[in-house]
């Protein structure tokens, strides 16, 4: 009898234990900065979905593609570039078969909506009224670099460049526009759609590149895959609600 008790209790132990790693599992997703509120969302979506945790850290993709380098043991990355998910693919980081192109990016021209100036188009940055301008940094950020690339055609760059402000990813660009620290900013879609703090309108795609954002599971990825079941998700019907909600175009 005694043992008969000893491994009932010891199933439901095992049961309790698998029970509890499944719920307390955490998922880690490195997502760019654009992203700053949709993947709240999606995280939330999967949560309800997979009843487990997951926690984001959120930098421009330049810097994610430099964490994980350094050894960050995230298990997904949604990139606002293909090619920094392709450099990753390239040294061995990411595993191959789940990179997903998930959304077109697109930028928008944006103004504190307290201020009196107003811009409809890129050409009116031309205007010395504009004396501080804000970009995410070209260096690592592409939203920076498109925004750089989009000036540069435009024959606005020689005028634009003494004015320019340069941040660290277009979160932080969205949140100087959002105080009045810049008089403009070329800012993504999908952080200006959520604030009634900015006047934005959208530029004209056919002036520049939509970027191809991209998702894929990390090959050091602790749990790859719960993190293919979060890509699933992303792209899937629910996820595109989601980013279409945060003015994203949708790959077909």
């Amino acid at each position: 009898m005694l043992v008969r008790w000893t491994l009932v209790a010891l199933t439901a132990i095992t049961v309790i234990l698998g029970t509890c790693g499944h719920q307390q599992h955490t998922l880690l997703v490195a997502a760019a900065a654009d992203l700053r509120f949709a993947a709240l969302d999606l995280v939330a979506a999967f949560e309800e979905e997979c009843q487990c945790q997951v926690n984001t850290i959120f930098a421009s993709s330049g810097t994610l593609n430099a964490q994980i380098r350094g050894g960050l043991r995230a298990d997904v990355l949604l990139s606002a570039h293909r090619s920094n998910v392709d450099q990753l693919r390239e040294e061995g980081l990411v595993i191959p078969e789940t990179i997903r192109i998930y959304a077109l990016g697109l930028l928008a021209l944006a103004t504190p909506a307290s201020s009196p100036l107003e811009a409809h188009t890129v050409q009116d940055l031309a205007d010395s009224r504009f004396r501080r301008i804000a970009i995410a940094n070209p260096q690592h950020a592409p939203y920076g670099q498109v925004a750089q690339e989009l000036l540069i055609a435009a024959g606005l760059w020689t005028s634009v460049q003494p004015r320019l402000v340069i941040a660290d990813n277009v979160a932080q660009v969205f949140q100087w526009v959002e105080e009045g620290q810049v008089d403009a900013a070329l800012i993504s879609v999908s952080l200006a759609i959520v604030s009634a703090k900015v006047k934005w309108v959208l530029v004209e795609p056919e002036l520049y590149e939509p970027l191809p954002q991209a998702g894929a599971v990390l090959s050091r990825a602790p749990s790859p895959q719960l993190a293919r079941q979060f890509l699933d998700l992303v792209t899937g019907p629910r996820g595109r609600e989601i980013l279409a909600r945060y003015g994203f175009i949708l790959p077909s």
